[in-house]
This record gives structure tokens, C-alpha cells and sequence, in this order.
């Protein structure tokens, strides 16, 4: 799974900055093999139980991006056999969890990476998305809303109780976030 996504980024990464349609037509055959492993056991075993596990929102955000570098070359169906899973799978369980707040990261009182990184992820993959996702409004409001959540928390010293690593992952999600929906309004 790991080595799909670290291809996936990659594959995209060189259709942007090569502006080359094979890299565009591989990062689909990485999409397509990525797809065919069911969403329920990207995360790992011990968490496939859960409704939106780090990994869900994760690849939401590294399909919309995919999808955002690479859509200049693709059909209009490859386009949508994109999105589809975005829109149909992976947003509905971060909405799903946002509004029960049912797993750990989405509680209010939870105040740590894996809260703005799940917003952060989910609303770039509502974002490269755009109006083709079922109650757009309010999944980007829940992914602004966790990441100003964490933010507000953040110590601007970078103490950070998961340590520093963690601290940057935080800083550097909430950001490309917030810069996303800059340009997207």
C-alpha cells in the first residue's frame, strides 16, 4: 500500500513539473491498482475497524492532488473514475466521523496531529474535487474547523507534546490546507 502511494505521488509530481502525459497515464494505472484494494483495508489490521483511519484521509488528499496535477491529460470518465472514490467513499466517512465524533481525532477535546491532518487531507480532496461532492459546504467547514482547531492549540515555540516531528507534520498540513482554499475562493 505504502509503495502504491510513494509511486502515485511521484508519478503525479512529474505530470505537473514535466507537463508529460505519460506520468499522468501511469499515475492512473497506480490509481486503478490502488482502487482495487478495498478502503476497509488500507488502514493497518489492527485499525480496520475503524470508519476514517489516518489512511482515508490521507489518500483523499493524495488523489485530489493527483487529480489536480494530472486531470489536464485524462478524460472526462478517467476524471471521474477519480473522484468517484473520493467523493463517494473516502469524504462521506470523514463527514461521517466529523459529525459523531466517534473516533478520537475528531472529538472536540482532541487537540493533536491526527485531528488537523485528517481535516486538512479530507478538505484537500474535497477541494481538488470541488462541486461534485455531496454537501461540499460542510465538509470543508468540519476540515477548516479541525485544522483552526489544532492550530489555535499549537504553541508557536514548537512545543509540541508528540514532539517535533509531529509539530512540523501538523504545521506543514494545516498550512498547504489553508493555502488550497485560498486559491479556491
Amino acid at each position: 500500500f505504502s509503495h502504491i502511494s510513494e509511486v502515485l505521488e511521484a508519478l503525479s509530481d512529474g505530470a505537473l513539473i514535466l507537463e508529460d502525459e505519460r506520468y499522468a497515464s501511469r499515475a492512473l494505472d497506480a490509481i486503478e491498482t490502488y482502487y482495487k484494494i478495498p478502503t476497509q483495508e488500507w488502514p493497518p489490521p489492527a485499525r480496520r475497524s475503524w470508519r476514517c483511519h489516518l489512511s482515508i484521509p490521507n489518500s483523499s488528499a493524495l488523489l485530489g492532488v493527483a487529480l489536480d496535477y494530472c486531470s489536464g491529460f485524462w478524460s472526462a470518465g478517467e476524471i471521474e473514475f477519480v473522484s468517484d472514490r473520493i467523493t463517494g467513499d473516502l469524504l462521506p466517512r470523514f463527514l461521517e466521523t466529523w459529525r459523531k465524533q466517534d473516533e478520537f481525532w475528531a472529538r472536540p477535546g482532541y487537540h493533536f496531529n491526527w485531528k488537523i491532518v485528517c481535516c486538512a487531507d479530507s478538505g484537500l480532496g474535497a477541494l481538488a474535487c470541488g462541486e461534485s461532492v455531496p454537501d461540499l459546504p460542510e465538509v470543508l467547514e468540519a476540515a477548516l474547523a479541525g485544522v483552526l482547531d489544532v492550530l489555535d492549540t499549537m504553541p508557536t515555540e514548537g512545543d509540541w507534546p508528540e514532539g517535533p516531528a509531529y509539530h512540523l507534520v501538523s504545521l506543514a498540513s494545516g498550512l498547504r490546507f489553508g493555502l488550497a482554499l485560498k486559491n479556491a475562493t
